[in-house]
């Protein structure tokens, strides 16, 4: 039974892996594209003596990190195997914060990727 949970948890493993590197190479491309996107519309209005724009750089700045953000927090919905069970880890109630979570995840082992580090570096800087 140890081979086949191996074998399994590492295709999982993998499919998380490259479901993380595409979304942040996609996520990458979009902030580095040379013409303009149509993906978000920002509004200004002019009162004198100054212009208003919505949404704020800040905000629009703050938004587009919690997108980058949130790919790489997907990984901790996918529960880990019990070592030597074909059992997932069941979810637990935090005891400050009274949400679930799942103990033990792909999240620690997917972000030790030296490809999805570098990914996020370069579109966090």
């Amino acid at each position: 039974m140890r081979p086949y949970y191996y074998y399994w948890e590492r295709r999982i493993f993998n499919a998380i892996t490259k479901m993380i590197i595409r979304a942040l190479s996609a996520n990458k491309v979009l902030w580095m594209r040379s013409e303009k996107p149509s993906l978000i519309l920002v509004t200004a209005s002019y009162a004198h003596p100054e212009f208003t724009y919505h949404p704020t750089l800040d905000e629009l700045k703050g938004q587009l990190e919690k997108f980058t953000r949130n790919i790489l927090e997907s990984t901790r919905q996918f529960g880990r195997w019990w070592d030597g069970f074909c059992k997932i880890f069941e979810e637990r109630i935090h005891e400050e914060t009274s949400e679930k979570y799942i103990p033990y995840t792909f999240y620690e082992d997917v972000m030790l990727n030296p490809v999805i580090t570098y990914l996020h570096m370069e579109i966090v800087q």
